[in-house]
């Protein structure tokens, strides 16, 4: 992320954090070039994050239409910001639209597939959506948000009329023939709804990005033929597939993402990909909202010369009813891609129906699990795609107790050895993971549970995320909830399940009688064993206990000696008879009971937890003995305590 001086003008929105400014004080005037710019992502997810329907990036020079607002809203009575309220001022809301620079753009985050490599029409900052003027419409102010209300990407085709930007509402005609694979792309609309407000944020490190998710709004279909018994090589040469009584046009509204078809039907040519023997697969998208039960879907022409119609069953209906709308359960939906199998002979024709995400994961539609790790939220200085992790996999907690597979990180993506896959499209899981940090890398851990002080040893679980569906509903899984089936990773984040101390020995300059070379430390009594429950991530301590014994400073006769430095620990009570002592070289000895030590705020370290980070710093002098504690998580946050220690 890089800092970039107030006055500088925003000239390009990067990915995740497309930039940050210095720190800006509330009422600053935007007109003396005092402005914070805003920070906007955009990702390419159906709620559960995959690619679009032509590969996994946005296309160089694809437009991307969003309408950004100032809102008020209170979140407690309305988590999913159904009541938001536009706030009318003269610098809210507008309609911005970014273009992409590359056709090359890296997705830079698994999880959201979040991207960049984006111009805006304009340079954007907090300050264009506020006015300071009235507290109801300054943007700094409690309840006042900002808001990506909806979203368009035409992806370089034009919309049949205008775009109502109040309303976010454009109608869409479909080709009625996709002769080639532009014609595809310019129809593959994209849509995105209304998102999450973001609040301002003083402090520029703690800003959030403004990530607009863009979606499919067409329904695509998948039709793979087989010519079989009875045709010779090259049957599928000449073979043209037409779906049926499709809706020529629609009106999309990408707030709410329903779709509301215009009267008027066509046939649909669809996209023919070169045969591989006499195997072939036809694509084309389609408006959402025809309604499938007793119709004819397609039509097959020239296969060698015969002709298929292919009629919608109820095995049919059977196989895609988990992704279909209406009162018969039969109403195609936006953002699915309805595959069918087609197996043809000179008598019969046989179709096997398959429920597919947009991008098939393999031929046999059998998808692969795989999976995004990072560690974030653990605040690790070190990359932990530099080694690998044991997944642990299980439809229901209680029977989460083997390792499924190794997830080794390699070329840009994490491996499994053995593969795993989904069970079927509805089959949810629960993902969990451990991993070990031996000074260089991470590495598999063997599927044990067993931990010792000295191992820094991580724990993954899912990450809590959201989205909106391809229906228009919103989705949210927990923290650690179980996962449906999808082609995107399985996003995992990790945390430390071990404690870690630095202890600092320090004394004044003046105080020649305080010499801490040589000087050692001992803790006593500490838990050297334990197992973590994998399925929540507790620690269970064992019951052998030992010392942590004579660790000896580093050569530094007057200031500034760490004596034990970031040692791992099991966490644990710190009850009376756990205590730091010091030996000094010529025999003096001093100790401290742990449990009497204050953080910052004055309250007793009477434990340490999982994932924290623990300094204690001793002044040494010739009268008195001081005490500093400093309480920090992995991320090191710091604090600041006193104690006294006693004579030994």
């Amino acid at each position: 992320m890089m800092k970039l001086a107030r006055n500088i003008i925003l000239a390009s929105i990067a990915a995740v954090a497309a930039s940050c400014s210095d720190d800006t004080l509330p009422g600053t005037n935007p007109d003396n070039g005092e402005r914070t710019p805003l920070n906007v992502a955009v990702a390419l997810s159906n709620g559960t994050p995959l690619s679009r329907a032509e590969g996994k990036t946005f296309a160089s020079g694809d437009q991307l239409i969003a309408r950004l607002r100032q809102v008020t809203w209170n979140e407690s009575t309305d988590p999913n910001f159904q009541s938001v309220g536009e706030v009318a001022a003269d610098k809210s809301p507008r309609t911005v639209t970014f273009t992409v620079n590359s056709n090359n753009m890296t997705v830079v985050n698994d999880s959201t597939k979040q991207t960049g490599d984006l111009t805006p029409n304009a340079p954007l900052y907090w300050d264009d959506f506020s006015n300071s003027a009235s507290e109801s419409t300054d943007i700094r102010t409690t309840g006042h948000y900002l808001q990506s209300a909806w979203g368009f990407c035409y992806n370089g085709n034009t919309q049949t009329t205008s775009l109502d930007e109040t309303n976010g509402t454009i109608t869409w005609t479909a080709t009625g023939n996709f002769d080639s694979q532009s014609t595809f792309t310019k129809n593959d609309l994209l849509w995105s709804a209304a998102q999450k407000p973001i609040s301002y944020k003083h402090a520029a490190g703690d800003r959030e990005t403004l990530v607009i998710p863009y979606t499919h709004a067409m329904s695509k279909f998948t039709i793979v033929v087989n010519a079989t018994d009875g045709f010779a090589a090259g049957a599928l040469a000449s073979t043209t597939i037409a779906l049926q009584g499709m809706y020529s046009s629609a009106t999309f509204s990408a707030p709410d993402g329903k779709v509301s078809a215009q009267p008027g039907t066509q046939s649909v040519t669809m996209l023919k990909a070169t045969p591989s023997g006499n195997t072939c697969t036809f694509t084309a998208l389609a408006i959402p909202g025809k309604a499938l039960k007793g119709t004819i879907l397609a039509k097959i022409t020239n296969v060698n010369g015969n002709n298929y119609d292919i009629p919608v069953t109820d095995a049919i209906l059977a196989q895609w009813k988990d992704q279909l709308l209406g009162v018969n359960n039969d109403v195609i939906k936006s953002g699915i891609n309805y595959k069918l199998t087609v197996t043809v002979a000179k008598q019969a024709i046989d179709v096997v129906a398959q429920i597919t995400d947009w991008v098939n994961i393999e031929a046999t539609g059998k998808g692969k699990i795989n999976f995004n790790a990072d560690v974030t939220d653990s605040g690790d200085e070190n990359d932990i795609t530099n080694g690998s992790i044991d997944i642990f996999r299980a439809e229901d907690l209680a029977s989460m107790n083997t390792m499924t597979t190794t997830a080794t990180y390699n070329s840009g993506k994490w491996v499994n050895s053995p593969e795993i896959y989904w069970a079927n499209g509805t089959q949810s899981y629960y993902f969990r993971a451990l991993t070990e940090y031996d000074g260089s890398n991470y590495k598999s851990v063997g599927g044990s549970n067993n931990l010792a002080r000295g191992r820094d040893v991580l724990w993954g679980t899912t990450k809590a995320h959201s989205g909106t569906a391809a229906d228009g509903n919103r989705f949210d899984y927990a923290e650690g909830a179980a996962i449906a089936p999808r082609t995107g990773n399985v996003p995992l984040t990790f945390s430390h399940v071990m404690s870690k101390i630095t202890v600092n020995l320090t004394t004044d300059e003046s105080d020649a009688k305080v010499v801490l070379d040589g000087a050692k430390i001992t803790i006593n009594g500490l838990n050297e064993t334990g197992t973590i429950d994998v399925k929540y991530g507790t620690v269970v301590l064992g019951s052998t206990t030992t010392d942590i014994s004579d660790f000896a400073a580093k050569s530094h006769p007057i200031t500034g000696v760490t004596t034990l430095n970031g040692y791992v620990v099991m966490p644990q009570l710190l009850g009376n008879e756990i205590r730091l002592r010091v030996k000094l070289a010529d025999g003096t000895t001093y100790s401290l009971q742990l449990n009497q030590c204050l953080d910052s705020s004055k309250q007793v370290i009477g434990e340490w937890k999982k994932g924290t980070h623990y300094e204690y710093t001793i002044k040494l002098t010739k009268e008195a003995i001081g005490f500093v504690a400093l309480v920090k998580k992995w991320e090191d946050v710091s604090g600041g305590g006193d104690a006294n220690l006693d004579w030994d």
